[in-house]
């Protein structure tokens, strides 16, 4: 899966989502503007690393989508031009913003779903070695129990 986005009057960023990755290219002039404020032409964020979206509706002024990562908090970004994982975007591309929203919100909850299924199966095979554990007498079936408990939970 492949989907682009180009965002021509907010900030000018074109948009690549795929399976692994969100990358942003900043396009001619504004990426002289991305450069001088310490940012880069392109980056590339995981969909892995991606906690949640903030997303801010255009009114008088521009609109944004923050892509929120590990290390970040959500708080309300006062420059949303200098923020290395926002897209700004004009009241124009507002169906394509929330497009992306939509997709990007999907692929963090798909992500976070496979994530839980590897733990749980993880937690079912980790269970299963237990039993056969206590099924040779190498420990108790107390100790069975606790642990069973343990990664349950």
């Amino acid at each position: 899966m492949k989907r682009t986005f180009d965002f021509k009057y907010g900030g000018k960023v074109h948009v690549i989502v795929d399976d692994e990755f969100v990358t942003f290219y900043r396009k001619r002039k504004s990426a002289k503007f991305y450069k001088k404020n310490g940012l880069n032409p392109q980056d590339s964020i995981r969909i892995a690393d991606i906690n949640g979206i903030q997303y801010k509706e255009p009114k008088m002024l521009s609109g944004y989508i923050r892509f929120v990562i590990e290390t970040d908090n959500q708080v309300k970004i006062h420059k949303p031009l200098t923020d290395p994982n926002t897209i700004v975007f004009d009241k124009k591309e507002v169906r394509q913003a929330e497009q992306l929203k939509a997709l990007m919100e999907g692929l963090i909850q798909n992500h976070a779903g496979k994530q839980e299924a590897a733990s749980s199966i993880g937690a079912a095979g980790e269970i299963e070695k237990l039993y056969e554990l206590k099924e040779k007498g190498i420990i108790t079936n107390k100790q069975f129990e606790e642990r069973k408990e343990k990664l349950l939970r």
